[in-house]
């Protein structure tokens, strides 16, 4: 993973709540659902490569 994109899911939610002045509800409750399915994505991510390490060592 690159270290910008670390940081930026690291920080995520601090940002949201830092900037809820300038952030309406409407737009941030969209930006909470794709962090969660990005990490959802993460995790699916890093199941199928430990699959596929365990089948290439078969």
């Amino acid at each position: 993973m690159l270290p910008g994109a670390r940081a930026l899911r690291n920080s995520q939610f601090a940002i949201l709540e830092n900037r809820a002045d300038e952030i309406s509800p409407r737009m941030s409750d969209p930006i909470v659902g794709l962090y969660e399915d990005w990490l959802w994505l993460d995790e699916l991510i890093e199941t199928v490569s430990q699959e596929i390490e365990e089948i290439s060592q078969n």
